[in-house]
């Protein structure tokens, strides 16, 4: 997630939470719930924004998603 969209999403009542894990989540009377960390949210919506991990966690919930990883070029400028 870049800073730009993090902001946004901020700014629209989003939550995001770095640098600890996303443990613990189900979705139940049409919320899905989250425990990070000592913390425990619910929302209508969530969002995986999880990088690297995002395939791992969208398979565990049954939605999974190919996550390939890319090389950068020897230009070292992560262009293909």
């Amino acid at each position: 997630m870049t800073t730009r969209n993090r902001r946004k999403a901020e700014r629209l009542g989003a939550i995001v939470r770095e640098g600890v894990a996303a443990t613990n989540i189900r979705q139940s009377d049409g919320l899905w719930h989250v425990d990070a960390g000592a913390d425990s949210y619910a929302a209508p919506v969530l969002v995986n924004a999880a990088g690297a991990w995002a395939g791992r966690i969208a398979a565990d919930l049954g939605e999974p998603v190919p996550v390939e990883t890319v090389a950068a070029t020897e230009a070292g400028d992560g262009a293909i």
